[in-house]
């Protein structure tokens, strides 16, 4: 009795370790969501106080966005060389630095080579956070556990909406944008702090032929029976790879391994074009041409489709174990079909107020469940260990550059719809039909991953490979 007891108690405080050390990593995707969302609080101000025309403005919401593609280069480097978790160290100093630039600059040029400083950094987490988590997690939970990643970023938006609307409501409108990007150094400092404290992946220590100390760390994350069944497993991919050729770009595009690519780089790109990106990044914008002209309103309002995303990423955290990634997809890119055309339907009808924020809400929705957080968490597991690095990254690229075009062309591609249409809903049937496509991609080539190791996962892509 008393060892049942003993056993259940070691297990449950592995259990919190396990979640306590996710919960640091995915701090980085809070600082993620907080750098890329505190914009939107911002934009209106940064428009006038810089006069910004369409291309302008869609560039100054868009510029971080181009340091997410140099984030992922540096990523797959710092991650493979230096470890996982110091390439999170760095990641937050570079948000430090662009925090306290983008609050001080005196031109829009300023402005923009701070932005995309912190960029980098947020293209580093990007790989680094939920890379991490992926090679900490205990299979039975790691969609969970990846997922809070995605979770993370939700609060980190969240948080900088709130922000923003209380710096807008009681600081000066002058300087109120500047504290808005200074805001961020706050939550920067508790993250690295806690970063000291977390230990490095086994899979990278191991890597590096430091089997004693990928060891310890799978004994106090596992317990010491799983953790000799996963050291084997680990020491088998690593020995087979040794006496493979040096990873190269051709490797990545591999029979069987490109299959893999393809779904990983499709994901990424679909997660952005489907429509949240749009509508979160421009959010206070788009509820200034639904009728909600006064800024803290506009951002007030922003406040509670950020909620819904908080909310409906909770539901995904909960299912995506249970349901499975594939039919999360299936269902999600359908109901963003859907919730895209309403949204479209509200500048067409002249829908104004609170109807709205609820129809901008439920956009919220199949993002949340599953276009935005199933990505993240596919790419960290699809490929094998040995350029899982370098295929997240470049897998991570891909989503950026298409999350780069959307922001920097909506600006553009809103007042083209203006002016062809007489209403920006044209932008918003496009993303409609994108979702539809990407349901049928799903259907025709996304495998479940739910319940297998990485190592199984790698397996079955090698196999492939040998049948073609």
């Amino acid at each position: 009795m008393d060892t049942m007891d003993t056993d259940k108690t070691t297990q449950k405080e592995r259990t919190a370790y396990i979640f306590l050390v996710a919960f640091v990593a995915a701090v980085g995707g809070f600082l993620f969501g907080y750098d890329l969302s505190i914009i939107s609080g911002a934009q209106r101000y940064l428009k006038d106080v810089f006069q910004l025309n369409p291309q302008q403005f869609g560039f100054a919401n868009a510029s971080a966005l181009l340091g997410c593609l140099a984030g992922p280069f540096v990523g797959a480097w710092m991650c493979d060389k230096v470890g996982r978790k110091r390439s999170l160290i760095f990641a937050a100093l570079l948000f430090g630095i662009s925090a306290v630039g983008t609050a001080l600059p005196q031109t829009i040029t300023q402005f923009n080579i701070f932005r995309i400083i912190g960029g980098i950094g947020v293209g580093l987490a990007s790989v680094a956070s939920p890379l991490y988590i992926a090679e900490i997690a205990p299979k039975k939970i790691r969609g969970m556990l990846v997922t809070m990643n995605q979770m993370a970023i939700v609060v980190g938006s969240l948080s900088a909406i709130i922000v923003a609307y209380l710096l807008a409501e009681y600081a000066p409108s002058s300087v109120s944008w500047r504290w808005m990007f200074g805001s961020e150094c706050v939550p920067i400092i508790i993250f690295v702090a806690f970063l000291c404290t977390v230990p490095e992946t086994p899979r990278w220590l191991a890597e590096h032929h430091r089997f004693d100390q990928a060891r310890t760390v799978l004994e106090r994350l596992h317990g010491q029976s799983e953790a000799v069944n996963e050291m084997d497993e680990i020491k088998f991919e690593i020995d087979r790879e040794k006496h493979a050729p040096g990873i190269s770009i051709r490797e990545l595009f591999a029979p069987g391994i490109k299959i893999a690519l393809l779904i990983g780089v499709v994901l990424s790109v679909m997660s952005q074009w489907t429509g949240w990106s749009v509508t979160g990044f421009y959010l206070p914008t788009i509820l200034a041409q639904a009728g909600i002209t006064d800024v803290a309103q506009s951002i007030k309002m922003a406040i509670i489709p950020n909620v819904a995303n908080m909310f409906f990423t909770l539901i995904a955290i909960y299912y995506v174990d249970r349901v499975g990634r594939r039919p999360l997809y299936l269902i999600c890119t359908l109901a963003m079909a859907i919730t895209m055309s309403m949204l479209a339907s509200v500048f067409i009808f002249k829908i104004m107020g609170w109807p709205v924020i609820a129809i901008v809400s439920l956009t919220a929705a199949p993002h949340a469940i599953g276009l935005g957080a199933l990505s993240w968490l596919v790419i960290s597991e699809i490929f094998p260990t040995r350029i899982r690095a370098k295929a997240m990254s470049l897998c991570t690229i891909c989503l950026w550059l298409a999350c780069f075009v959307i922001t920097f062309s909506a600006p553009v591609l809103f007042d083209l719809s203006q002016r062809l249409f007489g209403v920006p809903s044209g932008v918003f049937f496009v993303c409609a039909i994108i979702s539809l496509l990407s349901f049928f991609f799903v259907l025709k080539m996304l495998p479940e991953t739910k319940g297998r190791s990485l190592e199984e996962i790698a397996k079955s892509w090698l196999n492939k490979s040998k049948t073609k």
